[in-house]
């Protein structure tokens, strides 16, 4: 019996040779001719649009805006076709989990690639339905599987060809990746099953002969691929990134090993290529790495010394315009790290990958910067003048935009970030002495920048939206604006603002980050004659007592009783009573956190202090905070505790949103404060409809970073906006970039 299996294997493959292998060799190399006729004509639209920038900035033009010249007939068929890829479905819900919503360009872009491999397949030259036939087909699928595995991790590449030559970012081709693996199994799936149904599974796992060698690295090829397309889902990967990584990379390492020793050797040129591509991206990857980190450092003597990595500062909270009441605790989820005088350039709305050692050694996580680079503003470009670039260079030394720092708003969900938040915790509740002791040995280590993103000062109207800690890629696009405002104000044509921030829950100390740094971005493009408007929603309903009205930034507050403090007499407490219990009995003791142990801070500021009424007046004081250091925040934190407790876990009971309280500002400084909007949700459509009207001619830019609700709403309103545009119902398209996180 073995012998006839082996004698009919042989004449089907012996047929195959002769009559369908130079074919499907011919569709193999096909195939990647399209893939790199792709590549050549993303590489020619980048260099036209890069000259046609270059022959703008020499002749002093600035972008063209729609409709305003020329014909808009080709513009408009592009805007139908943008617009058709931009529409998104409903995101699918499957319990707690929360898919990602597809576009229309991605349904059209899988559906068209899947068609293509059936097609591909099924389409051989021999009598339908015949023994040939479906032979055909099984070597068919087999060569179409084996074409489609180095497209697989083309895609999968961070710094491979298809990064550097298309400039396509590996996020935003990642998802297809995943459907190339999945369609690679289907087609292998062909192959395995056709090939299999003749050929007896007992006879396959215990005859010793050479075929059936072959076709037990095919299983084992299949049963691999099979494996990771398994592992590779949603859940799991939300579940434990870190073990699918790992179980990724060694899946592949044993796929291709397999797979090598299952096909013949005029086809392994295939399996060459894909290993050839992962080891050009590995190994580039691992040279930049490397180079961002390790710098030699010159000592006193003629000794070097070698250091990996860069010092974290982690920052006292600067006082925030908003205020909770004497004794009232708040945990925050946001923790602020700054990195200083990094080597590296990145452009804003760019991202990079986080390493701290100290705080998980096999943990690796994608932050987005609030801030960008100098390299990116100073450098010189070809419609700058000389006399412009000698001016730029006379205030370099002596303006603040030239520093190359970055500022990190990470959010504390769970890993590395629910660990940083605890470290910061305990940095920020140690004894006073160890402020000089900024970062405590944490140092980090870089990997990136990654992301390609548009010429943000090439258009006209910008609207900005982002939710949460995606604020960080909005802030790093008016961080640029505003270098170029002051360094090289020919190269910014942008007229018109509209920065608008959604945050479910008010935090102190995020909240004083963010708008420190928008109130000085505000001002600087203020200045420089651009219109800026600021919005800030705080959807929780429980802080609708911060009620609206009034001057931007100022906002009031309920009528309340102000009290005084009473004279007691003076207590001198020692290192014993500072850590000696608070009495049952103190009727202050409620200032102490009723579900963690933590302290409470003080405010140093002329604002009256608002207690709750006295019941006596003669009542003990409360301790005053063990942590000087603590006095210059105007907000509480835990001590010792995880702050990870974020807002957005909390329930009614854990809210304090509805007892924050803006601080007064003065009216000189409150006009460049953001406008805030208390308890209700932005209207994103009468938003972006006001920015850009239907009659205006300007380039608009929608750049948004936010949770996938508001981001599907917005791409199908830019589509929209789009269609009107095609349809002659709008002066102008708008374009949109998208930026997304979990």
């Amino acid at each position: 019996m073995e012998d006839g299996i082996d004698a009919l294997d042989e004449a089907r493959h012996q047929h195959h040779l002769r009559h369908r292998g130079e074919l499907n060799r011919r569709l193999a190399r096909l195939f990647w001719c399209v893939i790199i006729a792709i590549i050549v004509t993303r590489v020619a639209q980048r260099v036209i649009a890069w000259w046609s920038r270059r022959s703008r900035y020499r002749k002093y033009h600035p972008p063209r805006s729609y409709g305003t010249s020329g014909p808009d007939f080709c513009d408009r068929i592009a805007a139908f076709f943008e617009a058709l890829f931009l529409l998104s479905f409903r995101p699918p819900r499957f319990g707690s989990i929360n898919v990602p919503s597809p576009s229309l360009g991605q349904v059209s872009l899988v559906t068209f690639y899947t068609i293509t491999i059936i097609l591909l397949i099924v389409s051989v030259n021999a009598p339908k339905f015949s023994s040939h036939f479906v032979d055909d087909i099984a070597f068919r699928a087999a060569w179409i599987s084996l074409t489609q595995v180095p497209l697989l991790y083309f895609l999968a590449t961070k710094r491979g060809p298809l990064n550097l030559l298309a400039a396509i970012s590996y996020e935003r081709i990642n998802w297809f990746h995943r459907w190339a693996g999945r369609i690679l199994l289907l087609s292998a799936t062909v192959h395995m099953a056709i090939m299999m149904y003749s050929i007896s599974l007992y006879e396959v796992i215990k005859s010793m002969d050479h075929g059936m060698a072959i076709v037990r690295y095919g299983m084992g090829a299949y049963g691999t691929i099979l494996w990771i397309v398994l592992t590779s889902i949603l859940p799991l990967r939300r579940w434990s990134y870190r073990l699918f990584h790992t179980n990724h990379v060694a899946s592949t390492a044993v796929f291709l090993w397999v797979l090598y020793k299952h096909v013949p050797t005029y086809a392994r040129n295939l399996v060459k290529l894909a290993l050839c591509i992962i080891l050009f991206d590995k190994c580039l990857s691992w040279i930049i790495f490397l180079r961002t980190n390790i710098r030699i450092r010159r000592l006193r003597t003629k000794s070097r010394l070698l250091v990996l990595g860069f010092p974290v500062e982690l920052t006292v909270p600067e006082p925030a315009h908003i205020t909770l009441p004497y004794g009232v605790d708040v945990t925050e989820s946001t923790t602020i790290l700054k990195l200083h005088s990094l080597p590296i350039s990145w452009m804003p709305g760019q991202h990079l990958r986080l390493y701290l050692p100290k705080l998980g050694l096999c943990e690796i996580h994608p932050f987005t910067p609030a801030t960008c680079c100098s390299s990116s503003t100073s450098s010189t470009s070809p419609d700058i003048k000389v006399a412009d670039v000698e001016r730029a260079q006379q205030n370099q030394t002596s303006s603040p935009f030239q520093s190359n720092d970055m500022t990190l708003l990470i959010r504390s969900q769970a890993g590395i970030t629910r660990r940083l938040s605890r470290f910061y915790s305990r940095w920020l509740s140690s004894p006073c002495p160890n402020s000089t002791q900024s970062h405590q040995g944490l140092a980090a280590l870089i990997d990136g920048p990654y992301g390609v993103t548009p010429s943000w000062a090439d258009y006209e109207n910008l609207i900005l939206i982002a939710t949460s800690t995606g604020v960080s890629f909005t802030l790093s696009i008016m961080d640029y604006l505003s270098r170029i405002s002051a360094l090289a104000h020919e190269r910014l044509h942008t007229r018109k603002i509209t920065f608008v921030w959604i945050t479910r829950h008010l935090e102190p100390r995020f909240d004083a980050t963010v708008t420190k740094m928008l109130t000085a971005h505000t001002v600087q493009l203020r200045a420089a004659s651009i219109n800026v408007s600021v919005e800030v929603y705080v959807t929780c309903t429980e802080s609708n007592a911060c009620e609206k009205g009034g001057s931007p930034g100022l906002q009031t507050q309920p009528a309340r009783r102000n009290y005084k403090l009473p004279n007691w007499p003076l207590t001198i407490y020692t290192g014993a009573s500072l850590d000696s219990p608070i009495e049952t009995g103190n009727s202050y003791e409620t200032f102490r956190s009723s579900s963690i142990d933590s302290e409470s801070s003080t405010l140093i500021d002329e604002d009256p202090l608002i207690l709750p009424e006295l019941s006596s007046a003669h009542t003990p004081p409360p301790l005053p905070p063990r942590n000087p250091r603590r006095l210059l925040s105007s907000f509480s934190f835990a001590e010792g505790t995880s702050s990870t407790l974020a807002f957005s876990e909390c329930g009614v009971d854990t809210c304090k949103c509805n007892l924050i309280r803006p601080k007064s500002v003065p009216s000189s400084s409150s006009s460049h404060l953001p406008h805030r909007t208390y308890g209700s949700r932005p209207n994103i459509s009468l938003i972006v409809s006001s920015a850009a009207p239907r009659f205006g001619t300007s380039r608009t830019m929608v750049a948004i970073c936010a949770n996938q609700s508001i981001m599907s709403q917005t791409r199908n309103l830019v589509a929209q906006m789009n269609f009107d545009y095609a349809f002659r119902r709008r002066e102008a398209g708008i374009s949109i970039f998208t930026e997304g996180f979990t």
